[in-house]
């Protein structure tokens, strides 16, 4: 989060005071007619995906491949903040539960042992 709100001071400097009063530094804000519990919800499921993706791609074997919420820095810098709990609570809801689904629903794989592979080559 420091990145974030050091880039909220980059644009400040960067553009002046209109980057702070018009655009508001690039912060996040709900879309016009989005409730706090709709941005809300909306954080928890970006958070889920997050975390059960992440935890999926660094503990179990069957997959391969390759957090702070920026919006928050600008928020800081500016002093202007929209719906901030939702942006930060929203995403560590989903975060935990994401691991917890991907601990109960998922879990890590296991290596099959090598008769087993054998008899699968071998139909």
């Amino acid at each position: 989060m420091s990145d974030a709100v050091r880039a909220g001071f980059a644009l400040w400097g960067a553009y002046g005071s209109q980057a702070r009063t018009v655009a508001r530094l690039g912060a996040t804000a709900p879309t016009p007619g989005a409730s706090d519990l709709q941005t809300f919800f909306m954080e928890v499921l970006i958070g889920f995906v997050l975390v059960f993706v992440i935890v999926s791609m660094t503990t179990d074997s069957r997959v391969s491949g390759a957090a702070a919420p920026v919006c928050i820095g600008p928020m800081i810098v500016s002093l202007k903040f929209f719906s901030v709990w939702a942006y930060v609570l929203g995403p560590m809801v989903g975060g935990v539960l994401g691991a917890v689904g991907y601990d109960k629903f998922i879990g890590p794989a296991t290596a099959p042992d090598e008769e087993q592979a054998g008899s699968a080559n071998n139909g």
